[in-house]
């Protein structure tokens, strides 16, 4: 149940978010220019909003919402192509860290096992990734036990982190009175917890990688838009 301070479930674009995205999305198609009436950018955005919330096939979108599948479809398509949606994360990031600023001292990391009954790019066995190459400064990373291993221990050092590294479930711990650092490891399984409300996210139907990764970067968009919407100023 919603608080009175939190924002209510993203299902069509908030206009001040769409200030920002419309630039990424190209010139619309003029009013009066020949052919087919032109379906308007937000319409079609917020027909590949509804279909990562309800989880639908893109052929069931309500097309007198919305607009025909086709339209919806293939627009997401260029979008994708264009790396519209990786801008979109990377620009709406960026403006919170303007507005309240990123705490870089202290990261987590962790990851899901999707199913992908269509098969398609990268699926199958997959093994715990190495860290990526990170800007050099004083980091913490958090990991569970899934990571580890020698590999990337020396992946996560050699890249001069902190590394707290969760032991083995079986591995007995030693609680100390009073704790050094707080938990910090919680923040990625929170955000698992909300990405895990796009329905769409919870089963990857996309053959394609690069579109089930840009209907992750929505996702991404929406929950730190609502994060934005509520912070204080």
């Amino acid at each position: 149940m919603a608080t009175e301070t939190s924002l209510a479930t993203i299902w069509h674009t908030p206009d001040d978010l769409w200030s920002l995205l419309a630039p990424l999305l190209g010139p619309e198609k003029a009013p009066g220019t020949p052919g087919r009436p032109a379906v308007p950018y937000r319409r079609i955005f917020d027909g590949i909003i509804y279909v990562l919330r309800t989880g639908c096939q893109w052929r069931a979108l309500p097309r007198a919402e919305f607009a025909p599948k086709s339209t919806v479809w293939g627009r997401f398509q260029q979008w994708v192509e264009a790396g519209v949606f990786q801008q979109a994360w990377a620009l709406v990031l960026n403006y919170y860290d303007l507005e309240h600023g990123i705490v870089w001292k202290w990261q987590a990391r962790d990851g899901v096992i999707t199913k992908a009954p269509l098969g398609g790019e990268a699926t199958g066995p997959s093994p715990v990734e190495r860290p990526a190459r990170m800007v050099n400064r004083l980091q913490h990373l958090s990991l569970d036990a899934g990571y580890d291993y020698a590999e990337v221990v020396e992946g996560v050092l050699e890249r001069d982190y902190i590394l707290h590294l969760r032991p083995l479930a079986k591995t007995p711990l030693e609680v100390a009175p009073e704790k050094k650092h707080p938990a910090r490891r919680w923040v990625v399984e929170r955000t698992h917890a909300w990405h895990n409300k796009f329905r769409r996210l919870l089963v990857r139907w996309e053959r394609k990688l690069n579109h089930y990764y840009a209907l992750i970067d929505l996702a991404s968009v929406l929950i730190i838009w609502r994060i934005i919407s509520t912070a204080s100023p």
